[in-house]
C-alpha cells in the first residue's frame, strides 16, 4: 500500500483550489477551503502511514499446534503491545 490515492486527492484538491481561484471559477474563500482540505488530507494520510505498524502474523497451525491457553496468551500479547 503506497497511499497514492490519498496523495492524489490531496494534490488535486490544492491544485483545484489554486487554479479555480486564478481562473475565476470560485473566490478566495472557496480556494482556501480546497487548499486547507488538501493539506488536511495529506496530513491524515501521513499519520495513517506512520501509525500503520504491520500486525504480527497470525500463528501458523492454530488448530493443530496451539492449545486454547496458548492462543489466549497470544491474543493478550497482541492487544497489549
Amino acid at each position: 500500500m503506497t497511499g497514492w490515492k490519498t496523495k492524489t486527492a490531496a494534490i488535486v484538491s490544492v491544485i483545484y483550489g489554486l487554479l479555480g481561484w486564478l481562473l475565476g471559477l470560485h473566490g478566495a474563500d472557496i480556494a482556501m477551503q480546497f487548499i486547507v482540505q488538501g493539506i488536511g488530507i495529506a496530513g491524515v494520510g501521513h499519520k495513517i502511514e506512520k501509525a500503520g505498524i504491520a500486525p504480527a502474523s497470525f500463528p501458523q497451525g492454530r488448530g493443530d499446534d496451539m492449545t486454547d491457553e496458548e492462543f489466549a496468551a497470544f491474543v493478550r500479547r497482541q492487544q497489549h503491545g
